[in-house]
């Protein structure tokens, strides 16, 4: 949890660019590292990897739903506590 820098690590799952690319900003300047995904399975796969605080999830996008990814947030071997 938390980057090498000390700011929370937030995964934002979203299939569409304009949103993506005006609220990755946003985050940034609120103090969080954000990684994006542009579908599901990346955004479990970052999560796997990364072991983020937080995950922003899209609930339609391709390849994994948004309630997919928080399903698979939960099982044993991921990280992201908190999907909203």
């Amino acid at each position: 949890m938390g980057g090498h820098d000390g700011r929370p690590v937030v995964v934002l799952a979203d299939d569409d660019e304009a949103i993506t690319s005006n609220l990755a900003p946003f985050l940034e300047r609120a103090g969080f590292t954000v990684h994006i995904a542009p579908d599901g399975e990346a955004a479990l796969d970052l999560v796997e990897r990364l072991d983020p605080d937080g995950c922003i999830l899209d609930v339609l996008m391709p390849r994994a739903d948004g309630r997919g990814c928080c399903v698979g947030c939960g099982r044993p071997g991921a990280g992201c506590r908190w999907c909203c």
